[in-house]
């Protein structure tokens, strides 16, 4: 390999992972752009008042899809930041469930229908972390694709 190979080697970006594609666009849909969509629309599993939805949950979802399309354009701080983000807002659900069911508002009869949102929100938090954290061929791809952002 020559100098010439060397410098072109480290100017070449890495292809784009495919769990990178499919995860980023996952985020921004499910947790950026849906809870807007549907307490729009008016079918959210829970209203929330206009003051809480501007500012808490919009703020949220703009912050959510900024760090998605970031992370999906390689950026090392927009990975970290949406890991902390999948947290956030999986935590969210799992403490809304938990509330809920510690203070009697869950049915007996509508509890699986809360228990699966946990475990879905749990996996999913858990796909997140270990994708965006410990898979190699996404470490090195936002390792990189950060040659000048150092």
């Amino acid at each position: 390999m020559t100098a010439e190979d060397s410098t072109i080697a480290l100017n070449m970006k890495t292809k784009r992972p495919i769990g990178v594609w499919i995860l980023t666009v996952w985020f921004a849909v499910s947790v950026g752009i849906f809870p807007v969509v549907s307490r729009y629309i008016g079918s959210a599993p829970y209203k929330s008042d206009w003051f809480t939805l501007f500012l808490f949950v919009i703020p949220l979802c703009v912050v959510n899809v900024i760090a998605a399309v970031a992370a999906w354009l390689g950026k090392p701080w927009a990975r970290r930041t949406m890991v902390i983000l999948v947290i956030v807002n999986y935590g969210w659900v799992v403490a809304q469930v938990l509330y809920l069911f510690i203070n009697g508002y869950i049915p007996d009869d509508k509890i699986v229908i809360f228990v699966s949102q946990v475990v879905r929100a749990v996996v999913t938090a858990s796909v997140f972390i270990w994708y965006f954290g410990y898979k190699v061929k996404a470490t090195g791809f936002y390792q990189e694709n950060n040659l000048d952002d150092k």
